[in-house]
């Protein structure tokens, strides 16, 4: 199972129910993609593992001019995208995952309104 951008779903009881059950997972989080950090980790909330963390900036790269990271097995590797500083996510990074953009859902940052492709925006 591959995710991109997947908040946090569960506990730390789901999470290790997850990973039993689902041997073969990734999540990917692009850079400092704010929506993989909420629910908080203070709220109880916890990832399931693998996290592979894209560090690169330039969203219109190709996936093979990309940077990725494997982070642990913990889920919350302090040292991938849960080490981030919350005043430092960015919503936009939500917006691409493997150079490309995801044109399902998106949030306009000068509009409080999510809409999908083909609809107008206020």
């Amino acid at each position: 199972m591959h995710n991109f951008g997947m908040p946090r779903v569960g506990d730390i009881a789901f999470a290790r129910l997850f990973n039993q059950t689902i041997l073969y997972s990734t999540r990917v989080v692009h850079e400092k993609d704010i929506v993989p950090q909420f629910p908080s980790q203070e709220l109880g909330f916890h990832h399931v593992a693998r996290e592979i963390w894209n560090r690169s900036p330039e969203t219109a790269s190709p996936p093979k001019d990309q940077t990725y990271i494997v982070c642990d097995n913990s889920g919350e590797d302090p040292s991938c995208s849960n080490g981030l500083p919350i005043e430092d996510l960015r919503p936009e990074d939500h917006d691409y995952y493997m150079g490309s953009k995801n044109e399902v859902c998106h949030y306009d940052k000068h509009d409080s309104d999510f809409h999908l492709p083909g609809q107008s925006v206020r």
